[in-house]
């Protein structure tokens, strides 16, 4: 602010102009004196907080046959939501809304990967969240289509299916 010094009955508004605070809570004074006359006023400032939820933020367990996981993100910062490279959870996201979808595991193994979701400045990675997706393996299967086939005397094929999980 400049000292005016020749201004008498008038008002006037002046503009200030208060830096971005990323640090602690913070507190200044602005002071208008005339003569005898003294004001002041004095300013205080908010620390930035930085809001970073993910809910649920916890690990998330597939059945076999998959399914469908949301997971909400609210943040006042740039963040990435990384899923390794895999070829049986996708996910969409919708305004903060991540739709985590597994696909069948009709497989003997069971699957797990880890989804990191991170502040992208790295001042604030400390507030990643790592949310393990798993699937269970589907059961050892061996089923056939029929289990008793009568057969006359004549002599004839038939057809049998053998639905399986595993070698046999």
């Amino acid at each position: 602010i400049t000292e005016v010094k020749t201004k008498a009955l008038v008002e006037e508004e002046y503009t200030f102009k208060v830096a971005f605070n990323d640090g602690k809570e913070r507190v200044g004074k602005i002071s208008f004196t005339a003569g005898d006359l003294h004001e002041e006023i004095i300013v205080k400032q908010d620390a930035w907080v930085l809001e970073f939820n993910v809910t649920p933020a916890e690990d998330k367990a597939f059945t076999p046959e998959g399914g469908q996981h949301k997971v909400i993100v609210e943040s006042n910062v740039d963040y990435t939501v990384n899923v390794p490279t895999n070829d049986w959870l996708t996910v969409e996201k919708s305004e903060g809304e991540y739709t985590f979808t597994a696909s069948a595991n009709n497989t003997l193994t069971a699957r797990e990967l880890d989804v990191r979701i991170s502040p992208k400045s790295a001042k604030y990675v400390s507030s990643s969240k790592i949310i393990k997706m798993s699937q269970k393996a589907a059961g050892a299967k061996l089923d056939l289509s029929e289990l008793e086939k009568k057969i006359t005397y004549q002599a004839q094929t038939f057809d049998l299916t053998v639905d399986a999980t595993i070698e046999y």
